[in-house]
């Protein structure tokens, strides 16, 4: 879980970047038609939305990645089951 929370806060999770290693294509928000970041997938990405208020995450990363609702994100990341392409 550390690891994954860390992928996050520096904004190199596997899920947006590995394409990096594997020389392929940036990733796309298929839902949204746009570049796929984690910013995208915890504040803007209309497939999570209904996700990230159930569990209580904010829309700006920064409130999102503060100590005190950092178990928002965990939850977050589970119910989505991103959390195994972190």
């Amino acid at each position: 879980m550390e690891t994954s929370i860390n992928r996050i806060r520096i904004g190199y999770p596997s899920l947006t970047h590995q394409y990096l290693m594997k020389k392929e294509d940036p990733p796309i928000s298929a839902s949204c038609d746009t570049l796929l970041s984690i910013n995208h997938i915890v504040s803007e990405c209309r497939s999570f939305k209904m996700d990230r208020q159930e569990v209580g995450v904010s829309n700006i990363m920064a409130e999102v990645l503060h100590p005190d609702n950092i178990s928002h994100m965990i939850n977050f990341i589970i119910k989505t089951n991103i959390i195994n392409s972190l």
